[in-house]
């Protein structure tokens, strides 16, 4: 196209030029016929410009070598300061064929087999963050050491220092604090030794500590407090932040039976 309008421009000037300078109307018109294959004629070499510097320069001998070298070190190229995550999607791509993940139960502990673009395959086991206490491998064990901790006279904030200390973490893979022992502490009946309570006598006729509830009904914890909060239950929360809730024989057999609807997450106002 660059080539043909080079022509056309020649063509057009020497048509300008070859006509009698008395034929005025006609020398004008060849004019702006000319002056339009010029227009057409740079647009083009500036499109043409502009592409020869987009593309890639060819490659030389030394590239090529440098190419080969670094396809045998991978981790060179993914680690290099100047590789973007776009260069690394990139390099995914070509080496890894596809990947099988295996969720074992629900549990926080992942299996993972990456296929590679070679035809071998790699293992690796890992853990990824889940819901609640009740998915993790340990978290019966979490559980029992608390309580056992608790025996001791242990404070809560110490108790979460020698459960990071002993390498357990969250179902969301943090390190423990006074907070979450304390959250572990409620949805499972656990209480302090430490403080010298009675407890019988802070509850009224049909109430009910949501730890016990939970016992007396097999009803879990989140089960009870979407029910609190969506006012199917009556409960408050004391000092401590345990929930008091008003249960009397009918709700316990009602509860007990799952003959109450657990609420959906969008029936409950926060």
């Amino acid at each position: 196209r660059l080539e043909r309008a080079a022509y056309e421009v020649d063509r057009a000037a020497r048509q300008y030029h070859a006509v009698e300078p008395e034929n005025r109307l006609v020398a004008r018109n060849l004019e702006l016929v000319w002056e339009e294959k010029l227009r057409a004629h740079r647009e083009l070499n500036e499109q043409h410009e502009r592409i020869q510097r987009e593309q890639p320069r060819d490659l030389t001998v030394e590239d090529r070598d440098q190419i080969h070298r670094l396809s045998k070190d991978i981790p060179a190229i993914w680690n290099a300061p100047t590789t973007t995550d776009a260069d690394r999607k990139a390099i995914l791509r070509e080496i890894v064929n596809h990947v099988e993940v295996n969720v074992e139960g629900k549990s926080e502990w992942v299996e993972a087999w990456i296929h590679w673009a070679g035809g071998n395959k790699t293992y690796t086991r890992f853990q990824r963050p889940v819901a609640g206490h009740s998915q993790l491998s340990k978290g019966q064990q979490i559980i029992d050491r608390i309580s056992e901790l608790l025996g001791t006279l242990m404070s809560v904030p110490k108790i979460a220092e020698q459960l990071n200390t002993e390498g357990f973490k969250t179902p969301r893979r943090k390190s423990f604090d006074a907070s979450r022992v304390t959250k572990i502490m409620i949805r499972n009946g656990l209480h302090s030794k430490r403080r010298n309570q009675n407890r019988v006598t802070e509850l009224g006729k049909d109430e009910w500590f949501i730890a016990d509830l939970m016992k007396e009904t097999k009803c879990s914890y989140e089960k009870l407090r979407r029910l609190i909060l969506a006012n199917v239950l009556t409960g408050k929360k004391d000092k401590q932040g345990r929930w008091t809730v008003k249960a009397d024989e009918l709700t316990l057999k009602a509860l007990a039976t799952k003959a109450i609807r657990q609420p959906k997450p969008f029936d409950v106002k926060q």
